[in-house]
């Protein structure tokens, strides 16, 4: 593994892995001292989620119950409140996140990847926007200065960046990852689930 490297596994329908996308940028932010790179990866929840059939938006829409309960635990509560975030669950829109995801890659080793994550978590989970339109997708990050939408109007006019994300998914199979947040630090020290901000800068510190 590249020294220094962090690799994380997120979904954008996954409400701890927005989460954990913000504890660890508010981390390495603590952390001026020392220099990581951050190497987002794909792992969708639900990478055959189709909204037009009835029995998939059921399933959905469970697993949007099950979150709000996750959510309602008291250690990730207060870190919710660390950032001033409140999921807004009854907006969400059942949605394949095949396209954010692509998206993503498409800006992998840029330095804008950061902000078009969080344009594409805050859609999803503040705004209640179909994040798995392309519209969408190129409304959003045409709010970040610098990004030029044509750019991402003509990638989506082709197949580019796919096979990053089944490389990213075969990748996941091979750690055994089987939900997000999924986070391997540079000594190889992997953690399934969500860390508290503390808790990835003690870890950054014993490196």
């Amino acid at each position: 593994m590249i020294k220094n490297r962090i690799q994380l596994w997120i979904d954008f329908n996954s409400p701890l892995a927005y989460l954990m996308f913000k504890n660890l940028n508010k981390a390495l932010l603590s952390l001026k001292n020392k220099k990581f790179e951050v190497e987002y990866k794909t792992f969708q929840v639900d990478p055959d989620f189709d909204n037009t059939k009835d029995y998939e938006i059921s399933r959905f829409q469970n697993n949007v119950e099950n979150a709000k309960k996750v959510l309602e635990k008291p250690k990730i509560k207060t870190m919710l409140k660390t950032h001033a975030i409140h999921i807004n669950f009854d907006d969400i829109k059942p949605a394949n996140t095949l396209e954010a995801h692509r998206l993503m890659h498409a800006y992998k080793d840029n330095e804008f990847q950061t902000d078009i994550i969080n344009v594409i978590f805050l859609a999803n989970f503040i705004h209640g926007l179909d994040i798995s339109e392309v519209q969408t997708l190129i409304k959003i990050t045409a709010q970040i200065d610098d990004i030029n939408p044509r750019t991402i109007r003509n990638m989506y006019g082709t197949n580019k960046f796919l096979s990053d994300i089944t490389a990213d998914e075969s990748l996941a199979i091979e750690h055994d990852i089987e939900q997000v947040p999924y986070i391997i630090f540079p000594n190889e020290t992997a953690v399934q689930g969500i860390l508290s901000v503390q808790e990835i800068i003690k870890e950054l510190e014993n490196l």
